[in-house]
């Protein structure tokens, strides 16, 4: 008898204890569904069966033509090494378990994209956790980093970064641990030196994740450990390097001597490739062109000026006018040019105005708490500015002219920025945090999803 006054005392403690888990991963599949929902075949965002082609200038339209064809990926795939090899190694198995032909691999590349975002915000979640955050805090975050125009299209469309993303969070994960521990575990050391292999070995341009971690050993909070860091760091050079030879080799079908350099040529447009990569690229134009990229156009879809015949008060929206674009059947480089257009463009709509306000000075504040921690010695903040500032110079000196390439690994750097910075916040800001994050999603709604659905 007294067991069976109990159990219902001992279920109410479990749900308690599992709603947390319940809520987050709820919230976790919402997203991922909202990912695999988005964009069909006959987007422009795609650029499948679209007129234009890919709007964006991005590599949606050839993977998917590539992979369907049953042809191995010829656009510098050596420089994004371990996504196409897994790609095309797991479109394989599909193939066999499903009818070949273009719906498939359509279904195949939105699953595989998609799952790679469910990857991610479930690594979201434990660094967020890891991070002290309670769980009201932990779904705001989640849901504004969902909404974020980069997060949306790298997890919805098709692209290279969307692997390195879960592996960015863990790299991530291990600065807040080697901060805020006392040991270092060899699961810390295993999660450090394999999230530094996964983002390199995905893109080649990411392996300055680990040049500059090297910074690492240098800093006071992280001298206890120096020794080990250092280790840790020629690991995941040596491996990375052996590494990326072993794919390059497997992939292309050549010898290990061929592969070793094989990551480091590129096939560019000839009109690009006369201007990437110079020195000259780094001047102050260029460099508000990929600042304003990273930081306000990761999470608020840019817009064009506001047609004279729109009120102030209507929402954001975009005329895709195919006038001068490719003919049916034709496919060449063309970007919209969005991405390159002047934030003071958001004066144009009501909506589009609060939101570019709102996430301005949220970053603008995270980043002063920041340059405070950096000061008091704090080796996540640290580390979180020397990524950020070195991928800006990166990306202004290899190519300042398609700033959307280069904006969604910055998400979960603002997103550790803004949750270091809120999470000893009264409740009001996170419910401020929440309306805002409500606002970027209205305004990525009229100004990404519904004009080029």
């Amino acid at each position: 008898m007294p067991t069976r006054l109990e159990s219902p005392s001992m279920l109410d403690g479990c749900l308690r204890r599992l709603a947390p888990a319940i809520a987050e991963t709820f919230v976790i599949i919402m997203l991922f569904l909202f990912f695999l929902s988005s964009f069909d075949m006959n987007s422009a965002v795609h650029g499948i069966k679209s007129v234009p082609p890919e709007i964006f200038a991005q590599d949606s339209f050839y993977i998917f033509k590539f992979l369907a064809d049953g042809v191995r990926y010829q656009i510098n795939a050596q420089n994004h090494l371990l996504y196409h090899f897994l790609l095309e190694l797991g479109h394989g198995v599909w193939q066999r378990l499903f009818d070949p032909g273009n719906e498939s691999t359509f279904r195949y590349l939105k699953l595989f994209t998609a799952l790679a975002g469910l990857g991610f915000f479930i690594a979201m979640r434990i660094l967020l956790r890891e991070l002290g955050l309670a769980l009201a805090q932990r779904l705001v975050l989640l849901f504004f980093a969902g909404v974020s125009v980069s997060i949306w299209f790298h997890f919805s469309a098709f692209e290279t970064h969307c692997l390195a993303m879960p592996a960015i969070v863990v790299y991530l994960l291990c600065l807040v641990r080697l901060r805020d521990r006392y040991q270092r575990t060899w699961v810390d050391r295993v999660l450090l030196i394999g999230s530094l292999l996964v983002i390199g070995w995905t893109r080649i341009d990411l392996f300055r994740f680990a040049a500059v971690s090297t910074l690492l050993p240098l800093l006071p909070r992280a001298r206890l450990w120096w020794r080990g860091l250092i280790v840790d760091l020629l690991i995941a050079a040596v491996v990375g390097i052996a590494g990326n030879a072993v794919i390059s080799s497997l992939y292309f079908e050549i010898s290990l001597g061929k592969a070793t350099t094989k990551s480091l040529d590129r096939l560019d447009r000839p009109a690009v490739s006369k201007k990437v990569g110079k020195v000259e690229n780094i001047n102050p134009p260029n460099l508000l062109i990929i600042g304003r990229a990273v930081t306000l156009y990761s999470i608020v879809m840019p817009v064009e000026p506001r047609d004279p015949g729109r009120g102030f008060f209507e929402p954001p929206t975009y005329d895709l006018n195919v006038a001068g674009w490719s003919k049916v059947g034709e496919r060449r480089f063309r970007s919209l040019g969005l991405f390159l257009q002047p934030a003071g463009n958001v004066f144009g709509s009501a909506l589009s105005l609060l939101a570019a306000t709102g996430v301005v000075l949220l970053l603008l504040t995270a980043l002063g708490v920041s340059v405070g921690r950096i000061y008091s010695g704090d080796v996540l903040h640290l580390m979180l500015l020397a990524q950020a500032a070195a991928g800006w110079l990166m990306y202004t000196w290899f190519n300042p002219w398609e700033p959307f390439l280069w904006i969604v690994e910055y998400m979960p750097i603002w997103i550790v920025m803004i949750a270091e910075m809120l999470r000893s916040k009264s409740r009001l800001l996170w419910i401020g945090l929440a309306a805002l994050a409500v606002l970027v999603a209205l305004h990525n709604v009229h100004a990404f999803y519904l004009p080029f659905r």
